[in-house]
C-alpha cells in the first residue's frame, strides 16, 4: 500500500499543501500530458488516508499519528487506536444497532479519559491529536447529529454521563486552532472538569490551555 496510482500518478508520501493552487505536479508515472493539480494530489493523499485508517486524514494528522506511534507510550496508542476505530464504526452511514452505538460511546469516552488522566508526559501530543481528529471529522462522526447519539442508554454512570458531555463540548469548542483562545475564555473550566475526572486531569487540561 507504499505506492498507490490513482489516476495513473503514483502516490507517496507527498505534502500538497506547499503547492500553490492550479501548479501542475509531475511524477515520473505520470503520461505525457497527464500531469494532476493541486486538486488531483490533494484527493489523492486524502484517498491514501482512507485506504489506511478508514476515514480521510490530512497530512498533519497523519504526522500526528505518527509521533504518537513513536511515543513507545501504549496507553496512549492504544486509546488513540480506539477512538481511531470509533470514527470507523460510528461514521455517518455506517449502520450500528443501539446496543452496539452505547458500547461505542462508552469507549470514546474512556479513550479520551485515557488521553487526559493517564498518558503521562505524552499528553499534549495525545491532546492536540484529539482536537486534530475533532477538528478534520467535525461535519463527519463528530458533528453534534452523530457525537451525541445514544446518550440516553449509554451505559455509564450519572458522573461519567455528565463528564462525558461535557468534555466532548470542550474539545468541539477547542478543536479548531483559530478562534481557540477566544472560545475557551467561554467555558467554565471547573464546570466542565467536574466530574470524573481527577486532580491530574483538571491540571493537564488547564495547563495545556493556559500556555
Amino acid at each position: 500500500m507504499a505506492n498507490e496510482k490513482v489516476s495513473d500518478v503514483e502516490v507517496k508520501e507527498t505534502s500538497a499543501t506547499n503547492i500553490k493552487p492550479g501548479t501542475p505536479v509531475v511524477s515520473t508515472a505520470s503520461k505525457v500530458g497527464s500531469a494532476p493539480t493541486v486538486q488531483e494530489v490533494q484527493k489523492a493523499v486524502e484517498v491514501k488516508s482512507q485506504v489506511n485508517y478508514g476515514f480521510s486524514a490530512s497530512k498533519e494528522l497523519i504526522g500526528l499519528f505518527d509521533r504518537v506511534k513513536n511515543t513507545k507510550n501504549d496507553i496512549l496508542i492504544n486509546a488513540i487506536e480506539s477512538i481511531k476505530d470509533y470514527m470507523v464504526k460510528m461514521a455517518p452511514g455506517c449502520i450500528v444497532t443501539e446496543k452496539e452505538g452505547a458500547q461505542y460511546q462508552v469507549v470514546l469516552f474512556r479513550a479520551i479519559r485515557t488521553i487526559i488522566e493517564y498518558s503521562g508526559n505524552d499528553f499534549q501530543l495525545g491532546f492536540v491529536t484529539l482536537l486534530r481528529m475533532f477538528d478534520e471529522n467535525s461535519k463527519g462522526v463528530f458533528h453534534e447529529m452523530y457525537v451525541f447519539r445514544f446518550t440516553d442508554i449509554i451505559s455509564l454512570s450519572y458522573d461519567d454521563r455528565r463528564a462525558f458531555e461535557r468534555i466532548i463540548n470542550l474539545i468541539k469548542i477547542a478543536a479548531p486552532v483559530q478562534g481557540r483562545r477566544e472560545a475557551i475564555k467561554q467555558v467554565n473550566m471547573l464546570r466542565t472538569m467536574q466530574y470524573s475526572f481527577t486532580d491530574n486531569g483538571r491540571n493537564n487540561i488547564s495547563h495545556f490551555f493556559d500556555r
